[in-house]
């Protein structure tokens, strides 16, 4: 992880060199936190409650793609667009069911005018995880090009990401290569009302993705594995201000349907035991004078097909600097 460190903040600092001198002047004359640079943090615990299905094939792949499109979303949702470029090093520890993750995230976005982010995205992780009972270790990439669109005029918003990837497990002359692509989208829009405590919102989602497994030294065939995931749900946000410091507290429920249920494990002969699944979460977020702030969130996935629960716990906070 000391590595991951020294590589995160000398990326940091060539991007500060890189950038033009007479706007490096210009940025030293802003106020703190308007510069553009982002210091993050994050930890994120994810478990099932079923511990038979805590050894799932690829869940722990699943998991920590979907942590990081997450992640990525929460930027651009809490991006309030008075910063032309944001340059971003992350440190995420994930804690997925049995797999220990320790990942580093850089982040480069810039507006195309004053409602449009473009960007990209880079996550390399150190990862240890089972696989039909193997005990693996290797490296993940995930590499997202976004773009995100805040339409004030209309309260809506649409975050989209096309994301690809590649990680390597083994042990002595066992490994398991896993290439990804696919795409994530969300649109979220206000709701009308005269109801002033909260501001009720909807949203649709969508993510498509396929993950190749190639398993050497054991068949040395590749294997695909789909998934077509589709939700839908209502959130409350509700903020309060108090001289410099912004808080935004958002509960929040909804559906997701997986529509390849045989298809997101083919490689491992398991059917996704979440195929329809309903959801309850809350997220809180604080922000001090745009230099610090703190975000956690709690959310509980329930199988309407079986018992099973998944329950993932996020804490973080961020120095704009």
């Amino acid at each position: 992880m000391k590595k991951y460190i020294l590589f995160g903040f000398f990326t940091l600092s060539s991007l500060a060199l890189a950038i033009d001198l007479d706007t490096s002047i210009n940025n030293s004359m802003l106020e703190s936190g308007m510069r553009g640079f982002e210091i993050e943090g994050n930890f994120v615990r994810e478990q099932l409650d079923n511990k038979n299905n805590r050894n799932l094939p690829l869940f722990e792949k699943y998991s920590l793609i979907n942590a990081n499109n997450s992640l990525l979303n929460r930027e651009l949702e809490y991006d309030n667009l008075d910063r032309e470029n944001i340059y971003k090093v992350g440190f995420n520890r994930l804690n997925i069911n049995k797999s220990n993750i320790n990942e580093v995230n850089l982040l480069y976005g810039t507006l195309l005018d004053e409602n449009e982010r473009v960007g990209i995205s880079f996550n390399l992780a150190d990862s240890t995880n089972k696989y039909n009972n193997l005990n693996l270790k290797g490296k993940f990439y995930q590499l997202n090009l976004f773009y995100n669109n805040k339409d004030i005029e209309n309260s809506s918003e649409v975050f989209s990401t096309v994301y690809l990837g590649y990680s390597k497990d083994k042990k002595n002359e066992i490994s398991l290569d896993n290439k990804f692509v696919g795409f994530y989208g969300k649109y979220t829009k206000n709701i009308e009302t005269d109801y002033d405590l909260f501001t009720p919102k909807y949203y649709f989602e969508g993510d498509f993705k396929r993950l190749q497994v190639k398993e050497k030294s054991i068949n040395n065939k590749n294997k695909n594995n789909d998934s077509i995931n589709v939700g839908t749900g209502l959130l409350l946000e509700k903020e309060i201000s108090y001289e410099e410091l912004l808080i935004k507290i958002t509960p929040y429920i909804g559906y997701n349907k997986e529509f390849l249920d045989k298809r997101i494990y083919k490689s491992v002969g398991v059917k996704d035991n979440f195929e329809d699944q309903g959801k309850i979460g809350i997220k809180i977020s604080g922000k001090y004078e745009e230099v610090i702030e703190i975000f956690t969130k709690l959310e509980v996935k329930k199988s309407l097909n079986t018992s099973n629960t998944d329950t993932i716990g996020t804490i973080g906070f961020k120095i704009n600097i």
